[in-house]
């Protein structure tokens, strides 16, 4: 199912916001949609991970000439740092006693960290379009303040908000048992595009 004919995987959050919203089309080589549908194809018709990790994948539909295996740190290294990010950013707040960043200081920062201007206009846009994430944000704001909230054994937030960039696209819907997460962005407008499986088949 996850390479079912035409599917599509989609690009990394920041630079999916970034063309979906400012039509601004920026290329990652080696990390583009193309890409992911090569790397699953790879690992779904691996035999077990040694296999991947000695490159003897056989997959005659990406060539003739050769096997293909996978660099688990090309994920596992990047996907590590944004978490270590994430952690420091709340601990940091927690720790310094800091007041959570305003909506807007985070869409700034948003804007600033995908090279889109920093205007008035680019500002409110953002503001509206990825709602979900900075509601997320400031529900993890509050916890550093207000509880001994470990974020560190709570790893998947980083994830969760990841996703939720994604629904800067108004047709996009996140399918999900986290029932926790759809409760912590439950003031967004964007939350009705968070859905279970039941919600789901109910659309």
């Amino acid at each position: 199912m996850l390479l079912a004919p035409g599917d599509n995987f989609l690009p990394f959050p920041g630079r999916f916001v970034a063309n979906r919203v400012f039509g601004q089309l920026r290329t990652h080589p080696g990390f583009e949609p193309r890409d992911f549908q090569n790397w699953s194809a790879v690992l779904l018709n691996a035999a077990n991970k040694k296999q991947l990790v000695d490159g003897e994948v056989d997959l005659a539909g990406l060539s003739k000439d050769g096997t293909f295996g996978f660099n688990f740190d090309v994920i596992i290294t990047p996907h590590e740092a944004g978490i270590t990010e994430h952690v420091r950013i709340y601990e940091g707040i927690r720790s310094r006693k800091e007041k959570c960043p305003s909506p807007e200081q985070l869409a700034n920062a948003f804007l600033v960290a995908n090279g889109i201007s920093v205007t008035v206009e680019n500002r409110r846009t953002i503001l509206e379009r990825i709602d979900a994430a900075l509601t997320l944000a400031a529900y993890l704001c509050n916890l550093a303040h207000t509880s001994n909230y470990k974020f560190e054994n709570h790893r998947g937030d980083w994830v969760d908000g990841q996703h939720l960039y994604y629904l800067a696209e108004p047709t996009l819907y996140i399918t999900t048992m986290d029932n926790p997460l759809k409760a912590r962005i439950n003031g967004s407008p964007q939350a009705n595009r968070v859905v279970s499986f039941e919600e789901l088949l109910r659309l």
